[in-house]
């Protein structure tokens, strides 16, 4: 198998009640920032959502988009967008691939700047973000104007990818998929928070395993506390039943699995774990 290395970038950030994301949470406004992912191996770049953008702040001008800024107030300052950050490092052109984890606006209002790269994703997360449309589109979380034109003709679907022999080391997990063919991502279901949503499993270079678990929780300590977030939550963004589960499949990880370390993609906690580029 061979290794891979894992960069996190920080992309811009938005505010809501912790209270929102977590039961025991606080009503204060809190900061949730965004991390994009950046996967190397082989001498091929992948991107695991690129995160927010500027052009999210245009995209939420009118209406009903303006409904999600509102909700989550946002910053992104240029400098943060993540093509910016991999061309101050002189990589930006070299993505081959996007994995696009859900199509949530904080996901992926950087994807239109990697117009060459191939996008992989759940069928069922593509298919759900094509069926939206206006404010049917805004409560699912999606911005339209953020997607590429040529959306359909780049995507690789992850169920078409081979299927990885599930090691002991993601037990319960049940199905993965082999992104590059040669294990060192892996991709898996983890629904609930959005409809197809998908994760990653990095082997690194140094042995140690990275999950890339997007939303399935917002933050390491809540999942070690069982902290879920209020049902409200669960009900408005996604699969409530799915979202318990997959819920429950990582803290049944979590305990086995000691040494893999779980990276969501707000949580500063973990990110700071593992160490922050941008």
């Amino acid at each position: 198998m061979s290794g891979a290395t894992l960069d996190l970038f920080r992309t811009g950030h938005c505010r809501h009640p912790e209270r929102s994301v977590r039961a025991d949470g606080s009503w204060r406004s809190a900061v949730f920032p965004m991390f994009a992912a950046v996967i190397e191996r082989a001498g091929e770049r992948c991107v695991f959502d690129p995160g927010y953008a500027p052009r999210f702040r245009d995209a939420t001008r009118p209406f009903p988009d303006r409904f999600y800024r509102w909700l989550t107030p946002t910053e992104t300052p240029p400098a943060s967008a993540l093509y910016r950050q991999l061309g101050a490092l002189g990589v930006s052109a070299s993505v081959d691939t996007v994995v696009v984890s859900h199509f949530h606006a904080d996901h992926v209002a950087g994807l239109l700047d990697f117009p060459r790269a191939r996008i992989v994703c759940s069928r069922t997360a593509f298919q759900h973000f094509i069926s939206r449309s206006g404010l049917s589109a805004v409560s699912s979380g999606y911005l339209k104007r953020l997607s590429p034109l040529d959306l359909a003709d780049r995507i690789v679907f992850m169920e078409d990818l081979p299927r990885a022999p599930v090691a002991s080391d993601l037990s319960p997990i049940e199905e993965t998929r082999d992104l590059f063919g040669d294990g060192s991502v892996r991709l898996v279901p983890l629904p609930g928070h959005s409809t197809g949503q998908i994760g990653a499993v990095v082997t690194c270079h140094d042995g140690a395993t990275r999950f890339l678990v997007a939303d399935a929780t917002w933050s390491v300590d809540a999942l070690e506390r069982n902290a879920l977030p209020p049902w409200i939550t669960r009900r408005l963004l996604g699969d409530p039943v799915a979202y318990v589960q997959t819920w429950k499949t990582l803290r049944a990880l979590a305990a086995r699995n000691h040494e893999m370390v779980l990276i969501p993609s707000h949580c500063t906690v973990a990110a700071d774990r593992h160490g922050v580029m941008g």
